[in-house]
């Protein structure tokens, strides 16, 4: 799958100025505009855990979170918010297949219980590759004046950048 990066103005992610076309699928039909909440953080922030105080401060300094509006269609709406949930979904999942895996090995099925503990562990990691396909853009960056995107539709990036020109601060 494709990664395009594309970087606009804040101010230019609603539903005034972009285009009307699905940012997951690229269909031009039945678009709605939904406001989502992008957060981003250095990633070497991580880094700097074990220095507590220091660690926190510059997180809390150096988060980005920006509302904008995206449009998408209705069908892959439910689809990216079925995304957004499939985490919480499979780490449930890991944890009854977890329980059912003790039950199993207790009763003497130990086959049947390590099937089923394989599966337990391997759900999240199945969930994130499935999910990961119905998401929507997900952000590179975020400065005080431009958000960049990571657009995995080439159709949705062509038609950004047909439709901003010269507004697009970058493009790779």
């Amino acid at each position: 799958m494709a990664r395009h990066y594309v970087t606009l103005p804040v101010a230019a992610v609603n539903s005034f100025d972009l285009p009307a076309i699905c940012f997951v699928t690229g269909s031009r039909e039945r678009i709605s505009w939904r406001k989502r909440v992008y957060r981003w953080s250095p990633p070497w922030i991580l880094l700097l855990i074990v220095c507590f105080p220091v660690g926190v401060f510059l997180s809390v300094w150096l988060h980005r979170q920006v509302r904008v509006e995206v449009p998408v269609s209705d069908a892959a709406w439910r689809a990216w918010k079925l995304a957004d949930n499939a985490g919480g979904l499979s780490v449930l999942a890991t944890l009854i297949g977890g329980g059912i895996a003790l039950a199993l090995a207790d009763s003497g099925a130990t086959v049947a219980a390590g099937v089923v503990a394989i599966g337990a562990v391997l759900a999240p990691f199945v969930a994130f590759l499935v999910a990961r396909r119905f998401k929507g853009p997900s952000v590179r960056r975020i400065t005080d004046d431009s958000i960049e995107f990571i657009i995995r539709n080439t159709e949705v990036a062509d038609a950004i950048r047909r439709h901003f020109g010269d507004l697009i601060v970058e493009e790779r």
